[in-house]
């Protein structure tokens, strides 16, 4: 059978001239989880996937908490990465995913309607030009591979996040 592969770029925020609501009713949302982080330190973000549709979705990954071998980056990218208002994306290398022996495959995490997943990533585990220094950055985040029904697949754009780092 064949699967449609749909990328929606969009950002929860894009919404009708006249209604409040998103386009696409799945949403994934970025937020920082410390007011201020610290170089050299955990930089602790939570990316939250939101199910608006009338039917359960599913995120396949190997974690939804950071792990020695990044499992939790699987199907989460960092797509935008701009520091102190520079309009030059930073963006240089995802982390390497290196699956242990013991874990078989990726695990698939239901989303009910109405219902959020919530993933814990390190944005620090990204490689970014320049490293991590100083400063305060507006971040896009995309998940990948979220599944909809046997034929559709979605990949989702967050909101940008700021994050300052000192």
């Amino acid at each position: 059978m064949k699967r449609i592969f749909a990328v929606f770029m969009l950002t929860a925020g894009i919404c009708f001239a006249e209604e409040q609501q998103p386009a696409i009713p799945v949403a994934v949302r970025a937020q920082a989880e410390l007011a201020v982080f610290k170089s050299g330190k955990a930089l602790p973000v939570s990316i939250t996937l939101a199910n608006g549709l009338s039917k359960t979705i599913r995120f396949y990954t190997f974690a939804v908490q950071p792990n020695e071998w990044n499992g939790e980056t699987i199907n989460i990218s960092l797509v935008d990465v701009y520091r102190d208002g520079q309009r030059r994306n930073l963006y240089l290398a995802r982390p390497e995913v290196i699956q242990p022996l013991t874990v078989s495959g990726l695990g698939s995490h239901p989303v009910a309607p109405g219902s959020p997943l919530r993933v814990m990533i390190d944005i620090g585990k990204w490689k970014i030009q320049g490293g991590w220094t100083e400063g305060t950055y507006d971040l896009i985040f995309r998940m990948d591979g979220i599944i909809v029904d046997d034929r559709v697949t979605m990949s989702v754009l967050s909101d940008p996040v700021r994050v300052l780092v000192q």
